[in-house]
């Protein structure tokens, strides 16, 4: 198993896990990615910024991530609490595994992965966000090691958990 930097080669198999990821979040019951998004564009567009990142074994895509470097605008602004940090920070957005992966720590490895590649870039911390009622990812979320840090809201005004990571990782075998 590894993880790369994906191609618009990737695109068709990064689509895939995404659907795949928007049915299995409306067969719990959440309404997250229900409404498009991430479409065809952003994950474009993800690619060609170089963010976007799959996880292959056997030579099939079976995880996809965007790993930013770099702020992100839907966090300047946190609500019932605090970020741990004021540094520079790295993101991970747009975490899909393969259904007959699921539950094997693929999560924690991509962020692994994100915490090496920011802390090369001089990133002092990793955040997170999700939708409250996506339970399975806090939980890999909270696994890993992020601290809840209390609640930022997106672009279209949806509430999301946020989480933050300042180091001390579990070997993932990244």
């Amino acid at each position: 198993m590894k993880i790369r930097q994906a191609t618009l080669q990737d695109l068709p198999g990064i689509l895939e896990l995404i659907e795949e990821a928007k049915q299995s979040l409306a067969a719990r019951g959440v309404d997250q990615w229900q409404n498009g998004y991430p479409d065809a564009m952003v994950i474009t567009n993800d690619i060609q910024k170089r963010q976007s990142y799959v996880m292959e074994a056997n030579r099939s895509i079976i995880g996809t991530a965007a790993i930013l470097c770099e702020e992100d605008p839907n966090y300047q602004k946190i609500e019932d609490g605090q970020w741990l940090t004021s540094g520079p920070y790295g993101v991970v957005h747009r975490i899909a595994i393969h259904p007959d992966h699921k539950g094997q720590g693929l999560a924690g490895c991509f962020f692994s992965y994100a915490w090496q590649l920011c802390q090369s870039a001089n990133c002092v911390s990793l955040r997170i966000d999700t939708h409250q009622d996506n339970e399975a990812m806090q939980h890999a979320i909270r696994h890993f090691g992020f601290t809840y840090c209390g609640m930022v809201q997106m672009a279209d005004g949806s509430p999301r958990k946020a989480y933050e990571y300042i180091g001390e990782e579990k070997d993932h075998g990244f």
